[in-house]
This record gives C-alpha cells, structure tokens and sequence, in this order.
C-alpha cells in the first residue's frame, strides 16, 4: 500500500478514472485490507495480464491518498513487489 498526498480523482491510461472516498477513519498502513478503516471503499478489478486479476481501492483523507492493491499471483515467489506511478502531463 501506498499514502500519498494527491486528489480524490485517479485517471488510467486504459480509460476510465476512479474516485478516491472520503473517510474520517483512521488508517493503518500495515498491509491487511480488510479492516473497517476500508469499508467505504469500493473494490475494483484491474488485470494484471499473466499475473491474473486484482482488487484496487482509493480512500483519501484530508489531503492524502490512500491506495491498496491485492494481486492475485500464485507465482509471486519470495519478494512480490508493485509499483505505482502518476502521471501529471495535461493537469493544469
């Protein structure tokens, strides 16, 4: 998982975007998904090719984003990694 400071909005360059919720709940980054501190935001699929699918949610609080993936990988090996990167070419 990741905390960065950016807005509500994310945009992929396959298309489509997804909003970021609001919480007030205090967030643990300490790898597990499943708690309440999640519970406002929405699950989405995203397929990773060879590796299969996964499940990406946004939260943000305050000026902060929040991103948690699960990838569903039986082949991760010992040291699984995923990297996420943002674009800000054409943001004004």
């Amino acid at each position: 998982m990741a905390a960065l400071a950016l807005p509500g909005l994310a945009l992929a360059h396959g298309g489509g975007s997804f909003t970021a919720n609001a919480t007030t709940a205090t967030i643990d980054v300490d790898g597990t998904l499943n708690d309440g501190e999640w519970a406002d935001a929405e699950p989405r699929t995203v397929a990773f090719g060879s590796f299969g699918n996964g499940t990406v949610r946004f939260l943000r609080k305050g000026g902060d984003l929040y991103v948690g993936v699960v990838i569903d990988d039986s082949l991760a090996g010992l040291s699984p990694s995923f990297d996420i990167f943002f674009d800000f070419s054409g943001i004004d």
